[in-house]
Order: structure tokens, then C-alpha cells, then sequence
């Protein structure tokens, strides 16, 4: 359950507290619809232009002239309030990115560190690194842990907490073969018992080299 969704930038992120889900993309569209807005802007800031130098030329009428500057005056307004509102949602498509990078990085690293884990010992540091606490409810486990999230361009990655729930599979872990480390207690019971099944002679040479 760790490696499937620790090292899964995609199971992940819905795991994390506090950020929505999914992925973005219209950052790119929306630079594109911003520098449409911006072309527009400019384009109507240039007609406004032409039109007074045609009143100064005395080539239109001054009514006519007064109508066309509202309305052009009015769609300029428009427009830069638009621009503004994408150039908002630009930022916003932007920390997301950002948020996303800093997820697949996690996700990079976390995978690189375990497969580095070739003793116990290593797999418990890795654990302690990564895993802040599991917490069990009979067949129910739920993992802890947090992610450095860079949220901006100028912000420093503030940690994020990440909630895991799965479902152990007693089944699998009973039939998956265990091996004994040399200090366990089982293997005195296994010798045990087999020198039960030893013939008398034999029984008592091995009794004596415990």
C-alpha cells in the first residue's frame, strides 16, 4: 500500500489535505488568452487613436466622435478587467503547476531512497523519513505522513499532510513465507520439536547442545 500510492504522484495527490485533486492544464491556455486580450487592448487603444486624429483633422463630427470614444473607452474598461481576472487565474494555474512539481518530486525521490533499502535497518530509516505515523483498526491501516509543497515562485516548500487508507489482506500475509532472523524465539520451539521426533541416543546429544 506504501509503494503503490507513495511513489504514485497520480494516488498521491488525492491524498493530500487541503489541495484539490487532479490535474492542471490550462496554464498554457490561458497565457495564450492573455496575450490575446492583451493584442485586443492594444488594437482598440490604437482605433482611439485614429479617431482623434481624424476629429482634429475635422474629418468627423463631433457627436459622432464623443459615441465612438465612449464605446471605445467602454471596451477598453471591459477588456482590462477581463485581463486582469485571467492574469489571476494565470497565478493560480501556476502554483498549481508548482504544486504538481513538487509532488512528482517527492514521489521521485521516495522511490530512488527505497530501493536503496537492501537491510531492515535501511527500510526502517526510510520508514521514519517518510511516515509520520500508521495507525490500526483491526483490518483497516491508515498511513500519516507529509509532503514538501512549494505553493509559489518566491515561497519556501511548507509541508503538506497526506492521509492513507487501505485495508490489510490477512490472507496474503498469512500465506506469504516468513523468514527467521537468527535472534527469534521460534526457532528454539522448531528445534524443539524436532528433537522430540529423534530417536532416545540421538535425543540426548541433542538436548545437551542447547
Amino acid at each position: 500500500m506504501v509503494r503503490d500510492t507513495l511513489f504514485n504522484p497520480d494516488k498521491l495527490l488525492p491524498c493530500l489535505e487541503g489541495l484539490e485533486s487532479g490535474k492542471n492544464n490550462k496554464h498554457e491556455h490561458l497565457v495564450r488568452q492573455l496575450e490575446r486580450f492583451s493584442d485586443r487592448i492594444v488594437g482598440i487603444e490604437a482605433q482611439k487613436e485614429r479617431s482623434i486624429r481624424l476629429y482634429a483633422a475635422r474629418g468627423i463630427a463631433n457627436e459622432a466622435y464623443i459615441i465612438e470614444n465612449r464605446n471605445l473607452d467602454r471596451e477598453i474598461e471591459r477588456l482590462r478587467k477581463r485581463k486582469a481576472e485571467i492574469a489571476r487565474q494565470v497565478q493560480e494555474a501556476a502554483a498549481s503547476d508548482m504544486v504538481e512539481h513538487s509532488i512528482r518530486d517527492y514521489c521521485k525521490n521516495a522511490k530512488a531512497s527505497f530501493e536503496l533499502c537492501s537491510t531492515f535497518e535501511l527500510t526502517q530509516r526510510f520508514l521514519r523519513e517518510h511516515i509520520e505515523q500508521i495507525i490500526y483498526n483491526r483490518s483497516k491501516v491508515t498511513i500519516l505522513g507529509s509532503v514538501p509543497v512549494q505553493r509559489g515562485t518566491y515561497q519556501s516548500a511548507a509541508p503538506v499532510p497526506f492521509r492513507i487508507e487501505g485495508e490489510l489482506d490477512r490472507k496474503a500475509i498469512r500465506a506469504r513465507p516468513h523468514t527467521l532472523q537468527p535472534d527469534d524465539g521460534r526457532w528454539k520451539k522448531l528445534a524443539e520439536t524436532a528433537v522430540e521426533q529423534l530417536p532416545a541416543v540421538a535425543k540426548e546429544a541433542a538436548l545437551s547442545s542447547f
